[in-house]
């Protein structure tokens, strides 16, 4: 998962099949296949490591990753 920060930027979070239990992980689908999102190695990355576009996450998925962020945060 990533957000455009800039033009040379983009935040992005790394992603995982192996299934991970904790408060920095949070467990979505992407591709048909189940994935962890890894809160805690979120960085900001160059854009020019993006060479191409993998998919996008559903609605749900980017909910739940988001009040992961807010449950770590707040």
């Amino acid at each position: 998962m990533y957000k455009k920060l800039s033009k040379e930027g983009f935040l992005g979070i790394p992603l995982s099949t192996q299934e991970k239990k904790g408060s920095w992980y949070v467990a979505i689908s992407f591709q048909r296949k189940k994935h962890t999102v890894n809160l805690a190695q979120s960085r900001v990355y160059s854009s020019y490591r993006m060479y191409e576009k993998m998919g996008t996450l559903d609605d749900n998925d980017r909910v739940k990753i988001k009040n992961g962020f807010l449950r770590l945060f707040s």
